[in-house]
């Protein structure tokens, strides 16, 4: 009886800490708070190519990409599916830094209408990042309170911040 008794503290102990876990990222959470399906590839088109990265999980990514932004997206010659994206950041107070990626988009799942997942070379590295349309930034100077919610409901993670005390400057308008 008293090993009954235990055994059920255990499980309702474990149930409980079970409760105050996130629920993890999930596609249909998103699309259903957005009212559409996000594409990722229009993230990376000619089109849209202008976002600032403003916080990221998981500390990997080296503090020398401050300001860290892009700029332009050109076709990847032998694939039609990647393109070259041309990034900046600050390496000190005074030095722009700039380069550019061969950057992709997948599916995380073959159950998604559109792939959901931007890839390059850091992208491993850096887990959940929330980056912002440079017009947008520039205009309200915040994040869109969607953005921050998302990302606070995918990650029990502090915030990284690489946009943090940017000084004004041209490297992302390029």
């Amino acid at each position: 009886m008293e090993f009954v008794a235990i055994a059920i503290l255990l499980v309702l102990s474990f149930n409980c800490c079970v409760a105050y876990q996130k629920p993890p990222c999930d596609a249909n959470f998103i699309a259903r708070r957005l009212g559409y399906n996000p594409d990722a590839w229009q993230l990376i088109t000619e089109e849209h190519p202008r976002y600032r990265l403003m916080f990221h999980s998981n500390g990997s990514l080296q503090v020398d990409y401050r300001c860290l932004c892009t700029t332009t997206s050109n076709p990847y010659q032998s694939d039609k599916w990647k393109r070259y994206v041309k990034y900046h950041f600050l390496g000190n107070s005074t030095q722009t830094m700039h380069g550019t990626r061969e950057v992709s988009t997948k599916k995380s799942t073959e159950f998604d209408v559109y792939d959901d997942v931007v890839q390059a070379p850091h992208y491993t590295m850096t887990s959940y990042n929330v980056w912002v349309y440079t017009a947008y930034y520039e205009k309200k100077q915040t994040i869109p309170y969607d953005c921050i919610f998302f990302y606070e409901a995918c990650t029990n993670d502090k915030k990284i911040w690489v946009y943090e005390d940017c000084p004004k400057s041209e490297h992302c308008l390029e």
